[in-house]
């Protein structure tokens, strides 16, 4: 039995603010074509220290287009889902002010181009009583097609800012530098005089503190200079790393930083970078792009071979064909890793010895040989020089939705010192070890003493093959995986068509570390609990049509799975992720800026606080003004709910029964009242009515998937099979398709009965 009563309105209202995104809302995109010209990795210095770019509001509103949520709501069924919202969005936002929507589309054509920011370096102001680095640093923001657009604003803003500017001793002057008109504003800070300009260079307008950086930009324009970032080979490999449609990038010149500003830097931190081999590091980049319906994120670090310290950790081995075999192909969740975990615990504890203060270190080491003695293994000699270099953990779920099988499994150098070690921690433990032979291994189950299972849930187990130990809670679990680790033609996970539709262009082949999550399996289950639950989250003032929520087909068909991968190569090292990530949201937030009709700012403003002013108590439509529909006591939305069988519940119910039916006679056209009103009569045991009243609902047209199945709930429970297999055919046809409920829920148990209820059943396979 479903229930549909209203959950707090405060979470509610948290739920549909974060689905009302812009793409419901959205017209075409405005797109003006233009070229662009300079950019400002064009226009800095090669050895640039710092570089930022943002691809702007018009880039990014059209990258929304390729993104696979953006997708999800622009489909009919997500439109028709929403469409009362939308439609009042709209209405909201067709009154905005004039002066607010000229101000707001004024900022939002100067500021749709490309934004960079690049610092190029750095300059030593002598001050009266110190030395202070400041920073060379541009930014730009591409104009193009603006121009006229971005003046206007900047001019406006200085006239309205020019007696603050005034009051602050800021004094405005025009210096024009190669045919380019400079506008300069000169000030103090703190006995320090400092100069900020700004300059329109072809399509870019730039902003700068003190003239360098600017007039460094006009020359690189001017073709004086070839030198470029753009031209550096470190920024080059960097950028060849990403794919798709980049976003957002970072990059910084670790060696060009090093260089200008080591004076500034202590000598206990570069000792650290040295100790921990990034001291030749060239370069660290990010990405976050567009590729597939998905964000992929590459982070690069640029470190030609061969490296040193942390950088070596991996060896530069891929994840053993023998793990990947491993691995189920049913894997819904997998992390594999290879890691000199010995390596790096030398190098994290002579990177600490070098920077951290001689007491803490000792408090540090005093405490690690307290829990030796405590287990009687020494960490770095006994543990980590046992352990080996590979770590394998996964989840394989069935596919009939019982317990998933986890497995966990690491490498081990000596297999003797390893069983010795284990036979010591386990022979303190409350359980016994009983030994069962597969195949040429030996699993060793935990048993509770005296042979109880007591507590323990499932069968947990290890085994110690020749080059790993492997730990899993079932035997089941642990047999699947010695049964692909020994066959040598097993489908592991590389087999999964998914796994490689994930991992596709990240070189997973050779990556050192990798992770899946096959969210298109597990958001199965989420969405399924949604049809159940959400019902019983949206209160009858939201304008949303329940019962035409997007099928699971449509939900997955724009949903890939995640996954991300670590590999280095001669270049550096490379870590992809395909993910719901920074790209994404960028995406979203610039298809509202760019498409949401009228003032954004204004309209959401003021749509917030129309909702709100609805939870407080506005009436739904066709009441009293009475909050009839929702009595003391009315049950809570949680899925499946039965009859009660407690004489006092029900007495309860009967009595809500004569409130609700009061409410109906001044409102009986209130399809949530004699919904509620049939909630409460299959509550109390009273089935004949709550079909009366189900129906009545349903002819006004309320939440017509949820209350057809409820009527089929209701005639089962009279035992009238026929009657209640056609009315679960017409829930199916209405869009009902939990199988969770058809096959769990009490209140079916007469029509499963019918020869018919099976054939049904597959219907929704």
């Amino acid at each position: 039995m479903f229930d549909v009563r209203t959950a707090p309105r405060a979470l509610v209202c948290v739920l549909l603010l974060g689905i009302l995104v812009a793409p419901l809302v959205a017209q075409e995109a405005r797109l003006n074509g233009h070229s662009t010209h300079l950019k400002l990795e064009d226009i800095s210095p090669k050895d640039t220290v710092f570089f930022l770019s943002f691809a702007g509001v018009e880039a990014s509103s059209k990258a929304a287009d390729d993104l696979g949520l953006f997708r999800l709501f622009k489909e009919a069924d997500t439109q028709a889902f929403l469409g009362g919202l939308i439609e009042k969005y709209q209405q909201v936002a067709a009154q905005s002010p004039e002066r607010d929507l000229k101000m707001w589309n004024a900022a939002k054509a100067a500021l749709s181009g490309r934004i960079s920011i690049a610092m190029t370096g750095g300059v030593t102001y002598n001050g009266k009583d110190s030395t202070i680095p400041l920073p060379a640093m541009v930014a730009a923001i591409d104009v193009g097609s603006n121009r006229e657009h971005a003046k206007m604003l900047l001019d406006k803003a200085l006239q309205e800012m020019q007696p603050m500017l005034d009051g602050f001793g800021v004094t405005r002057s025009s210096k024009p530098f190669k045919g380019v008109d400079v506008q300069l504003f000169k000030t103090q800070l703190q006995g320090m005089k400092v100069t900020f300009c700004t300059a329109f260079l072809d399509n870019l307008l730039l902003f700068s503190v003190n003239q360098g950086p600017i007039r460094k930009c006009i020359n690189f324009a001017k073709n004086e200079v070839s030198k470029t970032l753009s031209t550096n080979p470190a920024f080059q490999r960097c950028r060849s790393k990403a794919g798709g449609h980049r976003l957002l990038e970072v990059y910084t010149g670790v060696k060009p930083a090093l260089k200008r500003f080591a004076f500034f830097i202590p000598d206990e931190i570069q000792d650290q970078l040295e100790t921990l081999g990034l001291d030749n590091v060239g370069a660290f980049y990010y990405a976050s792009a567009i590729d597939d319906g998905d964000t992929v994120d590459t982070f690069y670090v640029d470190a030609p071979a061969p490296r040193r310290g942390l950088l070596t950790l991996s060896n530069g081995k891929p994840v053993s064909p023998e793990s990947m075999r491993m691995i189920s192909p049913d894997a819904v969740v997998a992390v594999a890793a290879r890691c000199d975990l010995a390596k790096a615990w030398d190098l994290v504890f002579a990177s600490m010895n070098e920077f951290m203060d001689e007491e803490v270190m000792a408090q540090i080491k005093g405490g690690i040989s307290m829990v030796e003695d405590q287990i009687g293994f020494r960490v770095r000699e006994d543990i980590l020089g046992t352990i080996g270099d590979e770590l394998v953990v996964y989840a394989a779920m069935p596919r009939d939705l019982r317990v998933p099988k986890l497995v966990a499994s690491i490498g081990i150098r000596d297999t003797d010192k390893a069983f010795m070690l284990i036979s010591k921690l386990t022979s303190q433990a409350p359980f016994e070890l009983l030994e069962v032979p597969f195949g040429k291994h030996t699993i060793r189950l935990a048993r509770p003493q005296g042979g109880s299972m007591g507590m323990m849930v499932g069968s947990p187990c290890y085994c110690l093959t020749g080059d790993r130990l492997i730990i899993s809670p079932t035997r089941t679990g642990m047999e699947g995986a010695l049964r692909r680790l020994d066959d040598a033609q097993a489908r592991g996970i590389a087999s999964a068509a998914n796994f490689r539709e994930t991992m596709e262009g990240m070189n997973w082949q050779k990556a050192s570390a990798f992770w899946y999550l096959d969210t298109k399996r597990v958001l199965t289950l989420g969405y399924e609990a949604a049809y159940d639950v959400a019902p019983g989250l949206i209160p009858a003032e939201i304008p949303v049509n329940l019962a035409r929520m997007p099928s699971l087909e449509i939900f997955l068909k724009h949903t890939n799975s995640f996954g991300g991968t670590c590999y280095g190569d001669s270049d550096g090292i490379v870590i992809r992720s395909r993910m719901i990530g920074i790209a994404s949201v960028l995406a979203l937030a610039s298809a509202a800026i760019d498409r949401a009709p009228g003032c954004l700012p204004w309209a959401i403003e003021q749509f917030v606080g129309e909702v709100q002013r609805n939870f407080v108590g506005a009436p739904r439509a066709g009441s009293s003004g009475e909050d009839h529909a929702e009595p003391a006591g009315a049950p809570a939305a949680t899925g499946i709910i039965n009859p009660s069988k407690d004489p006092a519940e029900r007495a309860r119910f009967l009595r809500q029964i004569e409130e609700l039916k009061a409410g109906l006679e001044q409102a009986p056209d209130d399809g949530q009242g004699h919904f509620n009103l049939a909630m409460s009569y299959h509550q109390a045991g009273k089935f004949e009515p709550a079909v009366k009243h189900f129906k009545r609902a349903l002819a006004l047209d309320f939440n017509r998937r949820t209350t057809t199945y409820n009527i089929a709930c209701a005639l089962s429970l009279l035992d009238q099979r026929k009657s209640s297999l056609d009315w679960l055919k017409k829930a199916i046809k209405e869009g009902f398709d939990s199988k969770v409920h058809l096959k769990q829920d009490s209140d079916l148990d007469n029509v499963r009965k019918h020869p018919g209820f099976a054939a049904l059943l597959k219907t929704l396979q």
